[in-house]
């Protein structure tokens, strides 16, 4: 028999109890030491026995099948940057910073944008205010240390 690289499972993260309802995900073994989970979706234990044998989570494990059983037929190397080259998924990059801007006008445009209780606006709006009267913290190059 074949080893089976691509499988489904429910509530991997023991969540019925606390929430009624549990994630499907479609697991992806890479190699020994590593795995691919790609959520489906969140169904109660009795979904999960009709979506379990359902047409779209077949679909969807054929479709991985067929990805990781090309992948080791043309002999490429399973690693998890292989595979989610081939899965079409790209490394998110990071946003750089300019560390000369204005950390007090970030701050303050944070703190207007968050959808936060009263207090938690007043706390923050506290430091930003503490940080002001401070003064030597006014871009975000003054936030980092120097390397000696």
């Amino acid at each position: 028999m074949a080893k089976k690289f691509v499988t489904a499972v429910f509530d991997r993260r023991k969540e019925v109890e606390k929430k009624g309802t549990g994630s499907v995900e479609i697991l992806i073994y890479v190699s020994l030491k590593c795995r691919k989970l790609i959520p489906m979706k969140r169904v109660t234990p009795q979904e999960w026995l009709v979506y379990q044998n359902s047409a779209e989570l077949s679909e969807a494990i054929g479709r991985y099948e067929a990805i990781v059983s090309a992948m080791v037929f043309l002999g490429e190397e399973m690693t998890l940057a292989n595979l989610n080259s081939k899965l079409g998924i790209t490394k998110k990059e990071k946003k750089e910073v300019d560390v000369n801007g204005s950390f007090i006008d970030y701050m303050t445009e944070a703190i207007k944008k968050e959808q936060i209780q009263k207090s938690t606006r007043t706390s923050r709006e506290v430091i930003l205010t503490g940080l002001i009267e401070f003064g030597r913290i006014q871009t975000f190059a003054d936030l980092m240390f120097p390397v000696l």
